[in-house]
This record gives structure tokens, sequence and C-alpha cells, in this order.
């Protein structure tokens, strides 16, 4: 085989590369064209394929070349269909006749008949996702070479059939047998070319989809980036209200407290006020109808009976009479002291010996009554001890208005905070306990329980607040009649102060909210359940933790705060 001849054939290989590069560029490049359109254009490419492989041919015989053009046919007709496969039979025929030669009719039919066997296989196994099956190509390949031996018999039309034999035995057979293994290398190109365009067209629809989301997931996020700032808004509008709501629920309770604490110092102040109007009022009535009657008769009186007038009005001055209407055993020592003295039957001479204690006095008494004015002189020392009395009872009033006065103060300053400072918890207990002394009624009765010495570190004036919560909690809880229990104990570094009722337990199914806000078990208007809230907030505050322990009967709260250093 001659240089002529191998370059030849080299060129109708560069021809088949060359159109696989027209059928790339076909699938590549003209995506957003037409079918028809594309279809046209790979028709062009492959017949101008064919045209180029038709004048680099390899003649074989007079008239008779050897050339790709129907393996490019039966690949133009299983890739690009109908309109492809008959732009490229129509090319090659064409150029086929131009080269002329007694092998032009067999070669022009034998294109158009392998473009009809590759649109048949194209109708059949054709996959445009890529994938061809390699026994495709492979049976394309071997009806080309059916096909070029059966056209090799137009060569009768030209030469005789001896000849025509010849060439077909000794040159077309033996070339044909290269068209299976030939078809399958070029549709393997083409079919990678196909498979590449498959990729990347769903790798381009992927991306058209991944835009379409990301343009959907921006509109996306605006409209949920709109919904939460609405909803951000909507939320800021509710806390407001409910921190309005839970302020006009806080100064509710306040205001419940400060009614409460109103009617307390309403009723403490009465008190002792009533005493001290009702004294001054006996301190009047002694002063204007007695005591100047009592200082004309004292100077009346002999030196013995003035001796025992003196003693029974020190007596009664120094504090050591009784102060309280007397006794029935009072009166009965009254009327032994007077027993066989002229005093005994004098009017109210029993009722004043045994009101002011004056039967510790029995000498004078007895000297008093041997005085001519016994009974009127007796009477002027009840006048002085009436006003002793009286003034007593206006001292202890003042008292406990002033005790009053100054647990109001504790409780006012524990509104505010105070740095924290080193108390005795049992002041502060009593403070609270003297502050609530009117809900102290006859039926109930305190304990205490008190170590000695115990300090804490606490802000002592708002504690007293935590206090009186608890002890009014425990009154409440046993409607004002029972025992209360108050304890203040030492608990390894801990202090302990308790406050203990033996009312009814707390019911199973609330204890998990006794210390909720605005949870309460009262009645309206008695408070909206911030008491307990605050407390354990005070306490905690302060380094401290308060419980509580219940029962079927009795609940006892306990607040443990650290002990401070002595």
């Amino acid at each position: 085989m001659d240089r002529i001849v191998i370059g030849r054939i080299t060129y109708n290989f560069s021809v088949v590369i060359i159109a696989v590069f027209l059928h790339y560029s076909v699938r590549g490049h003209l995506g957003a064209r037409s079918a028809t359109a594309k279809s046209i254009v790979l028709g062009v490419g492959l017949g101008f394929a064919t045209s180029l492989s038709i004048f680099l041919s390899v003649p074989v015989w007079s008239g008779v070349i050897l050339d790709s053009k129907m393996i490019l046919g039966v690949l133009a007709g299983f890739y690009g269909g109908w309109v492809a496969g008959m732009v490229t039979a129509a090319i090659a025929a064409a150029t086929r006749f131009l080269v002329g030669g007694i092998g032009a009719l067999g070669g022009s039919l034998g294109v158009a008949l392998c473009v009809v066997v590759g649109v048949a296989f194209r109708r059949r196994y054709f996959d445009a996702s890529g994938g061809t099956r390699v026994w495709v190509l492979l049976a394309m390949g071997a009806c080309s070479s059916v096909i070029q031996v059966v056209v090799a018999f137009t060569l009768l039309l030209f030469i005789g059939f001896q000849e025509t034999i010849e060439v077909i035995s000794t040159l077309i057979l033996p070339t044909a047998i290269v068209y299976a293994p030939a078809t399958l290398l070029i549709g393997l190109m083409f079919g990678f070319v196909d498979d590449r365009a498959a990729a990347n067209a769903k790798l381009a629809e992927a991306r058209a989809r991944l835009q379409e989301a990301n343009a959907t997931l921006e509109e996306r996020i605006l409209g949920r980036t709109s919904e939460l700032v609405a909803a951000n808004g909507r939320l800021k509008s509710a806390l407001s209200e409910l921190s309005e709501a839970q302020d006009r629920l806080v100064l509710s309770e306040k205001l419940a407290s400060l009614g409460q604490l109103v009617a307390g110092i309403a009723h403490e102040l009465n008190t002792p006020l009533g005493a001290i109007a009702s004294a001054s009022r006996s301190q009047v009535a002694l002063l204007r109808g007695r005591l100047f009657g009592a200082m004309r008769l004292y100077g009346a009186l002999d030196e013995r009976a003035s001796a025992a007038f003196d003693e029974l009005t020190l007596f009664a001055l120094s504090g050591e009479a009784e102060l309280s209407p007397s006794s029935r055993a009072e009166r009965k020592a009254a009327a032994e002291a007077l027993r066989g003295t002229a005093l005994e039957a004098a009017d109210d001479a029993i009722e004043i010996v045994g009101d002011y204690g004056l039967y510790g006095s029995r000498s004078a008494l007895r000297s008093l009554a041997r005085s001519t004015n016994g009974a009127e002189a007796l009477k002027a020392v009840g006048v002085v001890a009436g006003i002793k009395r009286s003034s007593d009872i206006v001292a202890q009033a003042a008292e406990k208005a002033a005790m009053t006065v100054r647990a109001l103060g504790s409780y006012s300053s524990s509104r505010s905070s105070e740095p924290a400072r080193i108390v005795d918890p049992v002041e502060g207990v009593e403070a609270a306990l003297a502050f609530l002394r009117d809900s102290l009624r006859l039926g109930v009765t305190i304990t205490r329980d008190y170590d000695p010495g115990v300090s804490v570190r606490i802000d002592g004036d708002r504690f007293v607040q935590v206090w009186i919560n608890l002890i009014r909690n425990a009154l409440q809880a046993m409607s004002y009649a029972g025992t209360l229990g108050l304890s203040v104990k030492r608990d390894g570094g801990r202090v302990l102060i308790g406050v203990s009722d033996d009312g009814p337990g707390i019911p199973e199914g609330i204890r998990a909210r006794v210390f909720e806000p605005f949870f309460t078990t009262k009645m309206p208007g008695e408070g909206v359940g911030l008491g307990l809230d605050i407390c354990r907030m005070i306490v905690e505050r302060s380094g401290g933790e308060i419980r509580f322990e219940t029962g079927p009967r009795g609940t006892a709260f306990f607040v443990s705060l650290p002990e401070a250093a002595s």
C-alpha cells in the first residue's frame, strides 16, 4: 500500500473527526434553535464531511472508490433523523456524481439506504438522553456492510458479471468487514457527544431550576422576613400590653396591700388614741370634781391620818398599785384588809382598795380608818390613784402608737432597696408581728423558737415585707384562729427562718404553682398573687432560698439564708 493510499485513509479518518466536531457544535451550541434547524445544520455538516471523504477516497477499481460516506450516512440518519439524513445523502450523491465513475450510482444509492437504516434504528433504539448501546452501533455497521455489497451489483450496468464478482470478492468484501467496527468507533464518538450534550442540558436545566429556586427562595425569604417583621411588631405590641397589664396587676396588688395596711394602721392607732382620749376625760373629770376637795380635806386631817394618807398616796404613785380593774381575789383581799375598821361599811371603799391594790398597806388603811374623815380621805387617795392610772394608760397607749409607727416605717423602707447589712432576723420577724397585731386576735396562739445570737447579711428593712407576707398568709390559712409558729434556727452555716400554721394544708393540685406570679386562691380584692413571688425574688437576690412543707393539716414556709460571720 503506497503512501498516497495511506494518506487518503488518514484523511478519511480526519474527516470523521470533523464530522464528530460538527455534531458536537450542533448539539452543544445550537441548543436554543428548533429541532428542524439543528437537523438541517447537522445534515449540511455531515454532507460536507462526506464530500471531503469522497474527494479524499481510495480508488480500488476504475471508477470505484473506497471512503466513509456510508458510515456517515447511517450515523446521520441515526443521530440526526430524516432531515439530517436526507440532506447528508443529497450532498453525498451530488458529490459522488460529480466525481463520476461506474460506482457513482451504487455509492449514492448506498448512502441513501444507510440513511434509511439509521432512521429505522433511531426510531427503535435511540435514547435522547445518551447511553447508546454498543450492539446497536455494531448492527448498523453490519447493515452498512451488507448495503455496500448489495449496491456493488449496480456495477453490472457498466461491466460484466465476472468483473463485478471479482470487484466484490477481492475489494469490496474485505473492506466491508471493517464497516461494523468503524461504525462502532465513530458512533461511540457521536454517542459521547450526545452524552456530553445531554449532561450539559441536564446541568443547564438544573442551573435554571436552581436560579429559579434562588429567585423564588429570595422572594420567599423576603416574604418570610416581612412576616417575621410583622410578627415581631405584633409580639412587641403584645409584650408592651402584657407589661402594662402586669404593671396594673402589680399596682392592684400594691393597692390591695395598701388597703390592708391602712385598715391595720387605722385600728392600731384608733385603739391607743381611744384609750388616750378616755384616760384624758377621766383625768379631767377627776381634776374638776374631786382634786380640790381632796386638797382641802388633806389640810383638815390630823397628824396620824395625814401620815396614813401620805403613805397610801405614795404607794399608789410608786407604781406598786395595780392599774387594772380588781379581780374577785383582789376584792376579797380588800374586804379582808378593811374588816373590823370604820371603813368596812364606807361607800366604794372596797372598790377603791381592790382596784388600786391599796390592801398591800394595811397599817396605813387602819390608821386612816380611825380618823373622823377616813372615808373621805380614802376617796381622795382613790382620786390620786385614778389620775396615776390614767397617766399610765396614756403612756402605754402612746408607746403602742409609736410601735405601730415604727412598724410602718420598717414596712415603708422595705419598698426601696438598701445596702445589705448584718441584722438579727428575730427583730425583723417581731417587727412584722407588731405590724400585724390587729390580726392577732384572741384565737391566735403564738409560739416562738429563736436561737440566740443569730445574724444574717441582708437588707433587713426589705425583708420585713417577706415576714409580713408569710405571717399574713399563715393567719389567713387558719382563718385567724389557731397556732402561729415562728422560728429562727441555725442550720449548718445557714439560718432557717420558719413561719407555720395549723390550718388546712395546701392542696396537692396547686402546690407546684404556689410561687407562680399572679396565682392566688384568695377572694377578689384580697390580692392578685404577687406576694410569694415577690418574697422569692427578695430572698433569692440575697443568696437565699424559700420552700414550704405541707400536709393534710398545717403548712410551714422556710427561708434559708447564709449566716453572717460574727
